[in-house]
């Protein structure tokens, strides 16, 4: 046993001493210090320009970075400005006539006045005592009206809203702040010309329409005059108060032009003779003839009005020839203003009785009058 543990004692021990003997034997030689050297030094020079190429990766991104946040900035400031010459926009535009009207751009000038019409009654501050807005929106209202119903103010607010009415009152003087400010970049305010370019146009068609003054009662459901020519049917609405020499324009309805326009075509409102009333503006005139009876002991007379209802007249006090009796309100109305209505004015006539009294009836109309046979010269014109 003792023999075998120096055995492999000795084994064991004999490559490490080896080994060092080797060590000891066979140190590096210079060239492949020299070697080890270089290739450090490789990989520190490599790892330089790594770090140059990282250093200037970094610098990229930060350039990057910059103008990337340049651009975002640029895009928020515009987006900003959009935003506030659209509000600017809006609040300049005005009130929406379109939209008090309740209807849609592209509504025709009946479609208006009817829309009008129901509104205007609707809406009277008359009708609406409780409201306290009621007169703030009839007189916006009204306002609509007036823009929608003139074909020239509403080109102007179709084009420029309510700030190119209230500041110029016409298109071709219309000046746009916006394109002042931006000029070509931002468009708004429609289009830039400036109204020295016309376009022919073809000649205006001018027809007169005679009317009788007659039932003038406007509602939705009484039949219209109607137009033909060729193959397309004009529908005209005469409404009532309407004024002789009053125009109802169809654009581009009239003269084709080959190079430019059609005109316009025009119907002028001719206002015939009335057998029994008279208009002066708003007011009508008539006369009434009453006996000799009736104009002493009074009268209670109705007639017909143009409409058909009954006007009646009525007096308990002795009424004398030229005698001039006011009836409020029974006059025509103005057509762009219903709430407008003129007066009617009935002058009396007084028919004498045809013949001769004898002495007994002379005696009875004297002792009736009690009045003294007295005369007066005057100018009566």
């Amino acid at each position: 046993m003792f023999l075998l543990g120096e055995v492999l004692e000795t084994s064991f021990k004999s490559p490490l001493s080896d080994l060092k003997s080797v060590r000891s034997k066979n140190p590096p030689s210079s060239i492949e210090i020299q070697q080890k050297s270089n290739q450090y030094d490789s990989i520190l020079y490599q790892l330089d320009l790594i770090h140059c190429h990282l250093n200037d990766i970094d610098h990229r991104m930060d350039d990057f970075n910059y103008r990337l946040k340049m651009k975002i900035n640029s895009i928020i400031y515009l987006l900003v400005l959009f935003l506030l010459i659209c509000i600017v926009d809006v609040i300049s535009a005005g009130r929406d006539f379109y939209k008090i009207l309740n209807l849609p751009k592209t509504a025709t000038l009946n479609q208006v006045k009817k829309a009008y019409r129901k509104l205007a009654k609707e809406l009277h501050p008359d009708k609406n005592k409780d409201d306290p807005k009621a007169q703030e929106r009839f007189q916006d209202l009204g306002a609509a009206y007036e823009a929608l119903s003139d074909p020239d103010k509403r080109k102007v607010y179709d084009k420029h809203g309510e700030d190119g009415l209230k500041r110029q009152g016409g298109e071709n003087s219309f000046h746009d702040p916006f394109s002042s400010f931006f000029g070509d970049f931002f468009p708004f305010g429609g289009s830039r010309d400036d109204g020295h370019h016309q376009v022919p146009r073809g000649g205006d068609l001018v027809l007169d329409l005679y009317f009788q003054m007659m039932q003038e009662q406007v509602c939705d459901e009484c039949p219209n005059i109607k137009f033909v020519t060729e193959e397309k049917v004009l529908e005209i609405e005469v409404e009532a108060g309407v004024a002789d020499g009053y125009e109802i324009p169809f654009t581009a309805e009239g003269e084709p032009h080959m190079e430019g326009e059609p005109g316009d075509l025009k119907f002028i409102i001719r206002i015939q003779k009335h057998p029994r009333f008279e208009r002066k503006k708003n007011d009508l005139y008539t006369n009434l003839t009453i006996t000799l009876q009736d104009a002493l002991n009074g009268f209670d007379v109705s007639f017909p009005h143009l409409d058909g209802h009954d006007v009646i007249v009525k007096r308990e006090k002795i009424t004398w020839p030229g005698a001039r009796i006011k009836k409020k309100g029974e006059g025509l109305p103005q057509h762009d203003q219903n709430n407008i209505i003129g007066d009617l004015y009935v002058t009396i006539d007084v028919d004498f009785p045809k013949g001769a009294f004898d002495n007994e009836q002379r005696e009875a109309v004297k002792t009736l009058l009690q009045q003294e046979s007295k005369h007066r010269l005057y100018n009566g014109l």
